[in-house]
């Protein structure tokens, strides 16, 4: 990847687009997978430090640089789009991998005053996967019904948790997440409301080989390990997230799901950097994964 170019404001398109099968946010425009605010636009990185980071054997030289603390942010996030629906439904999977920078700072977590904390976002309906500034572990929230807020198969008293179900508990708090490469892997099970879904969100470590577990939905906060931190609206074991709730995505299922970048606020330091985006779905529910990609883990 040499540059970016814009089809339309708030659009970006990669110089080295597939010819088949690209990505897209745009219908019509392929390639077109990064939307933003006005203002604000991905970069290219080709910092030695982060490509030094890369799995031995990969023949990556440059990767998307976003949000860098020193040039205008927002809003901005990289995805691809099927209107109606990710079809076919019965299991999703959607890969990327993430880096920080070594001077990246989470906000809340490292600097109140700003906003830096988030990198997963499904749509339609309101959810977010970011950071807790009270556990500095992974939060989610906006699972609930009501309000702009259309899963189903939870009460607002426990759609929002400051520890991700499922979350395995030896996964890095934020100081351990910077100067690396981590392989992201989201499967969604059951894409329309006709039943109970699952998500699972994989982080593996590019450079120990080490992957966590950071949300199993089947998982409940009502057991040990989980404790304090697990408790949803009104912070009291009473709300803490259900064992296998009846989840549903809303109606119509998920028509995009992918990494988000957002910040705002300040003062910022540092970018993300991601590689190799990717959408997988199928018609069967039988442990299916993406897994590496060849170009990255020289596998």
């Amino acid at each position: 990847m040499m540059a970016w170019s814009s089809p339309q404001s708030g659009y970006w398109i990669p110089d080295d687009f597939p010819a088949t099968k690209a990505c897209t946010q745009l219908p019509g425009t392929p390639g077109a997978i990064v939307s933003s605010d006005p203002g604000v636009a991905p970069q290219v990185g080709a910092d030695a430090a982060a490509l030094a980071a890369l799995p031995a054997g990969n023949t990556i030289a440059r990767f998307a640089k976003m949000n860098d603390g020193g040039v205008p942010h927002g809003s901005l996030d990289a995805m691809h789009m099927m209107p109606g629906g990710i079809t076919p439904r019965n299991r999703i999977a959607v890969r990327w991998y993430l880096y920080y920078s070594p001077t990246f700072n989470f906000c809340a977590v490292d600097v109140p005053a700003c906003n830096s904390g988030k990198w997963l976002a499904p749509r339609p309906g309101f959810l977010e996967m970011s950071y807790s500034a009270g556990s500095n572990r992974l939060v989610q929230y906006g699972w609930a019904p009501g309000g702009g807020l259309d899963w189903s198969g939870l009460t607002s008293a426990n759609s929002d948790v400051d520890i991700a179900p499922g979350q395995d508990l030896a996964f890095p708090e934020t100081n351990g997440l910077i100067g690396l490469w981590w392989r992201i892997e989201l499967i969604l099970t059951n894409n329309d409301s006709s039943g109970t879904s699952v998500i699972q969100i994989f982080w593996k470590n590019m450079t120990t080989g080490i992957e966590y577990v950071v949300t199993d939905t089947r998982i409940g906060c009502t057991s040990p390990p989980f404790g304090a931190g697990c408790e949803g609206a009104g912070g009291t074991s009473a709300n803490r997230w259900p064992a296998n709730p009846a989840l549903a995505p809303p109606s119509g299922g998920l028509d995009r799901v992918g990494p988000e970048f957002f910040r705002n606020g300040g003062p910022m330091t540092g970018y993300f950097g991601v590689l190799n985006y990717m959408m997988a779905a199928w018609s069967t529910d039988a442990g299916q994964r993406i897994g590496a990609a060849p170009e990255i883990e020289g596998v």
